[in-house]
Formats: structure tokens, C-alpha cells, sequence
């Protein structure tokens, strides 16, 4: 964890020419995409593989806030 901070706070001191609205908005699009891969497909690939869920009680929950249903 504390590489990765280290590796913003130089990023952000040495970018700072690339500093403007449009480019961050791009990058928060980036890391809702990355986040949507990891968080979401995984669980809905397992679920219309199997046919029912096969990642417990906790996750169907935490699956259904995270997705927004």
C-alpha cells in the first residue's frame, strides 16, 4: 500500500502539466472500468456459468450493494 502511494505522490508531483479537468475525468472513468472488471464480472460470469450462486451468503449481499440492485 504504501508503494502505491508513493508512486502517486510522485506521479503527481512530476505530472503536474497533466493536471486539468478532462484528464481526470478520465482517469476516475479508468479506475470505475478497472473496479467494475474485478468487483463485478467475476460474480456475474459465476452466477450464468452455475446457474446459482456460488459465493455464499455474504457475498450475494455485498454483490447486490455493489452493483447497485
Amino acid at each position: 500500500m504504501s508503494k502505491i502511494l508513493s508512486y502517486c505522490l510522485f506521479c503527481r508531483q512530476r505530472f503536474q502539466h497533466m493536471r486539468c479537468l478532462s484528464n481526470s475525468l478520465l482517469i476516475t472513468l479508468a479506475v470505475s472500468d478497472l473496479l467494475v472488471s474485478i468487483v463485478c464480472m467475476p460474480m456475474a460470469i459465476g452466477f450464468y456459468t452455475y446457474k446459482l450462486w456460488i459465493f455464499g451468503e455474504v457475498m450475494c449481499k455485498l454483490a447486490n450493494y455493489l452493483q447497485g440492485r
